[in-house]
């Protein structure tokens, strides 16, 4: 019978993750005209940054249209933290 030869091979290191997951969280007072308007430049300025880095993954864009005095009315700051925790 013939005789098998097994070899153990080395497991190769492990690979450094290729991009960094990045998030966008803006916010306003309020949903008058002018910060609709601030809103929109806060989200458009902060996605053509990310676009511009390389190495950096756009998973999530949070909107907030709430006072800044507190942070538990603000729906959307609570969903990125949630994210944040869950590893998403």
């Amino acid at each position: 019978m013939n005789e098998r030869i097994v070899r153990q091979f080395r497991t190769f290191p492990k690979f450094p993750q290729l991009y960094q997951n990045v998030a966008i969280y803006c916010r306003v007072s309020t949903i008058m005209q002018a910060q609709l308007s601030s809103m929109a430049n806060q989200a458009s300025f902060l996605v053509d940054m990310i676009n511009k880095h390389y190495g950096w993954r756009l998973v999530d864009i949070y909107l907030d249209f709430k006072s800044g005095s507190a942070t538990e009315n603000r729906d959307q700051f609570q969903r990125m933290l949630n994210d944040i925790h869950s590893k998403k």
